[in-house]
């Protein structure tokens, strides 16, 4: 109790300052040529990837003004710091923005003050709560918006309110909404990368279709080599890449690893095989359990790679395999084939966009599923997500087998 009362009592503060700092918000037109951007776009590593395009048409259109990025440490240390994509890089951990006492926060209002910004890019899972007010000095300020509806249409009455306002604060779409000046609603069943370059548009910016401006991926040839290393040429055998995802991943979306084992054991019954396990430092374990079921030649990776070097592994891969992870994502910008397997998140949202005929989703379907849409849970009264569901069926009972078919015949093997 004590706790949630102290969220209460620092949500009003951050509103009434927010809305204190509204009398004396800046306001204008998109500049014809802006001299300094500011881009604070927050996600994981896939997030980041449908978000490049964002940078790349930024770029193209005002190649002059200086582009400053706001992520988290490890995407804008080891992903975006050698794409040339922004000339600057702020790194702030998006749990101390979103959860923290508030000197990260400080901070980067600080900075977003002294930056003089002519305009301001915000992604869709950018925590603003405490960088607000420093926002509404920058004129122009493009961002999501997205409607606080319950998925249970007959949901009415005070309770339904009260719901929404809890669910306006939490997700902080209040602080968007008072932010915002050049808004780009979500529409459910949009794919991220659309959704996003709904931002550049919002701005005035040409930029590709969504299924046309696969990002490029900055990967050195330090990398590359690196990966060669790791993974030599392997003459008789199919390399496969596996990304298993780490432990504690949102939603609930990971595929157990007893179930890729199996599956890529019947796979090694029919071809010769070998299997690339990638990740990072926290699936190492989750790597080893695989190779012990597995049984099969296998190339462990998890832990011993930087994110660039993971990607040039990825690349020397026939075919990758995940979840709906970040890593499955840099195979499809590679133009590498993938297998993926869903559950609660939408596939449409998330999945393919690049080359689809390149690509599998395997699914098995039930009616509660896809219970995680555009980022967000769905919930309410008599509504089930992968939290109360009590079954979890679009993972647990999608077999071995199913996974099994879906590589062979990407394999050419029916």
């Amino acid at each position: 109790m004590i706790r949630k009362l102290a969220e209460a009592a620092s949500v009003a503060v951050h509103t009434f300052r927010l809305l204190a700092a509204r009398a004396t918000r800046a306001e204008g037109p998109v500049p014809a040529d802006p001299r300094r951007i500011l881009v604070v776009a927050y996600g994981a590593v896939g997030d980041t990837i449908f978000f490049l395009p964002v940078l790349e048409a930024l770029r193209k259109a005002w190649p002059k003004a200086k582009l400053v990025y706001v992520a988290d440490y490890y995407v804008g240390t080891d992903m975006l710091a050698t794409s040339g994509l922004a000339d600057e890089y702020w790194r702030f951990s998006s749990s101390d923005l979103w959860n923290g006492t508030g000197g990260a926060r400080r901070e980067l209002a600080a900075k977003i003050r002294e930056g003089a910004f002519d305009v301001v890019v915000l992604g869709p899972g950018t925590p603003l709560r405490g960088i607000a007010p420093a926002l509404l000095g920058i004129p122009v300020r493009a961002g999501h918006l997205r409607l606080v509806s319950s998925p249970n249409r007959e949901w009415t009455g005070p309770g339904h309110l009260l719901w929404k306002l809890r669910r306006a604060i939490t997700r902080q779409e209040l602080e968007r909404r008072l932010t915002i000046n050049y808004p780009v609603w979500l529409s459910p069943g949009e794919h991220a990368v659309e959704r996003n370059l709904g931002l550049v548009h919002a701005l005035g910016v040409a930029a590709p279709p969504a299924a046309e401006s696969r990002p490029m991926l900055a990967v050195s040839d330090v990398a590359r080599e690196a990966a060669r290393r790791a993974v030599p040429d392997a003459p008789g055998k199919r390399t496969l890449g596996l990304h298993l995802g780490p432990p504690g991943t949102n939603y609930a979306k990971l595929w157990p690893i007893e179930r890729w084992a199996r599956a890529l054991k019947l796979v090694a019954e029919r071809l010769p095989i070998r299997v690339v396990v990638v990740g990072g430092p926290e699936e190492r374990e989750r790597a080893k359990r695989f190779a012990e079921a597995f049984g099969g030649e296998c190339v462990l990776l998890a832990g011993t790679c930087g994110m660039l070097e993971t990607f040039a592994a990825i690349a020397r891969c026939e075919l990758f395999l995940s979840s709906d992870t970040g890593l499955s994502k840099a195979a499809m910008a590679q133009g590498v084939p993938t297998v993926s397997v869903w559950g609660p998140v939408e596939r449409t949202g998330y999945g393919v966009v690049w080359e689809p005929a390149k690509h599998t989703e395997v699914v098995h379907p039930v009616p509660c599923a896809p219970c995680v849409v555009m980022g967000t849970a769905e919930e309410g009264p008599g509504v089930l997500n992968f939290t109360n569901c009590g079954h979890h069926d679009c993972l647990s009972r999608l077999e071995a087998p199913l996974v099994a078919d879906a590589v062979l015949k990407r394999l050419g093997v029916s």
